[in-house]
């Protein structure tokens, strides 16, 4: 069949096709670098958010590594390390255990408008886009080993009730993805993820 003109666009997808999709990229024992580019992307669609990034953690809730769809330009990356990553409210590591210790695994955050003139906001937050954010931890039995970040600017609406759920629900497929025990099985099988069509070169075994 042939087109009638004008770019061919991809058909959205519906939250249950979604949430297939995670579950299917989260079970191919993918490297946690190489799952996140498409992974965020399916996530971000399924709850609406501008864009999404991941902190793996180690025992001590000390981030060791960082995957953002968005990133800071390396002035203010700098800035962020030597000013805020371990300072008072800002601190990774203490918003992070607070956010572990919490029993549900999703939370969503706006900041008020105190926390809007503070010097962290305008310098990092502002910069990313990220005045609505939904956090979900992610634990390998019982353990946390990893945050997830989704990211809303102002002008859009703070995250529903609904929506926390939706990140809820795919949590421990994203665990799975990121576990340790995942990562230490992986091979060196590359694999390409894309909205149409994918290859998978299969061994034998």
């Amino acid at each position: 069949a042939g087109r009638t003109g004008g770019t061919a666009t991809a058909s959205r997808q519906t939250p249950a096709q979604l949430r297939v999709h995670i579950r299917q990229l989260c079970c191919l024992g993918l490297p946690g670098e190489q799952l996140m580019p498409p992974l965020l992307k399916a996530v971000r669609e399924l709850v609406g958010a501008d864009s999404a990034a991941f902190f793996w953690v180690d025992a001590q809730g000390e981030m060791t590594k960082l995957y953002s769809e968005k990133t800071l330009p390396e002035p203010v990356m700098k800035v962020y390390f030597e000013r805020y990553y371990d300072s008072g409210e800002s601190a990774f590591r203490r918003a992070f255990i607070e956010r572990a210790s919490r029993p549900e695994p999703v939370m969503a955050v706006t900041p008020s408008e105190e926390a809007e003139r503070s010097p962290y906001y305008n310098d990092i937050m502002r910069q990313l886009g990220a005045h609505h954010v939904l956090y979900g931890i992610v634990r390998e039995q019982g353990q946390a080993i990893g945050q997830l970040s989704l990211y809303r600017s102002k002008r859009a609406r703070p995250y529903s009730v609904a929506q926390q759920q939706e990140l809820a629900s795919i949590i421990h497929y994203i665990a799975r993805g990121v576990s340790r025990r995942a990562a230490a099985v992986a091979g060196d099988v590359a694999f390409l993820d894309a909205a149409d069509d994918a290859v998978f070169l299969m061994r034998a075994d």
